[in-house]
């Protein structure tokens, strides 16, 4: 009998000692992705200051080299957490790396909003220059220049019309985003991730001349 109870004890014992062990495996995990994870946030959280700020002292292009950078930069990010996971880590990369994954999309769509920002102000500029052609032309080369500012007035049209199409895609991206950051907020600390508050002023900011956009009073 009393073989019996001291066996027990032992299993009882290696099996505390085993879940104990299994935590902390887990939580030393978690501590190596905080810096990849934090890093990643940043990034975002940095690009997204153009649109929750209003920052309007940075150029265009130096704006999508540093976007750019960014998206190059979590792609490494993500690379090494893929790296460190493990088959017993599963319940802890599967979320990171989703998160991860749609900060690099919430880049990607705010890159590709910025580039149509950029082709809508061009083409409105040209339109403008077009426009003025035709007051200081020759009866001989107004209808050219005529021709020219109707192809230019086109061009407007288009741009904006892809621009209010990326509109959308941000809101989209960066509501995805706000979702998986809900679901790492329980793996890591407040500060590795991006300001929620930041990310609803950035959706909001883009539903918002979505809205207008699609009015027909515009």
């Amino acid at each position: 009998m009393k073989k019996i109870v001291v066996a027990a004890v032992i299993l009882l014992a290696s099996g505390t000692g085993y879940v104990g062990y299994d935590a902390y495996s887990q939580d030393r995990f978690v501590r190596s992705l905080v810096p990849l994870v934090k890093n990643t946030s940043l990034r975002v959280s940095n690009s997204a200051r153009y649109e929750s700020d209003g920052d309007s002292t940075i150029t265009y292009k130096e704006l999508f080299e540093r976007i750019e950078s960014d998206v190059q930069e979590v792609d490494r990010n993500l690379l090494a957490i893929q790296t460190l996971s493990a088959p017993g880590t599963a319940s802890i990369t599967e979320p990171t790396v989703d998160y991860v994954r749609a900060g690099q999309a919430c880049l990607r769509s705010l890159l590709a909003k910025y580039r149509k920002q950029l082709e809508l102000s061009s083409a409105v500029s040209s339109a403008d220059r077009a426009i003025k052609e035709i007051s200081g032309s020759s009866p001989y080369a107004r209808e050219l220049a005529e021709r020219r500012s109707d192809e230019a007035i086109q061009r407007v049209g288009d741009a904006e019309n892809e621009y209010k199409a990326s509109l959308p895609e941000v809101v989209h991206a960066v509501t995805q985003l706000l979702e998986l950051r809900e679901r790492v907020g329980s793996i890591f600390p407040e500060d590795a991730l991006i300001p929620v508050a930041q990310l609803e002023t950035v959706a909001q900011k883009n539903a918002k001349k979505s809205e207008s956009a699609a009015s027909p009073s515009n």
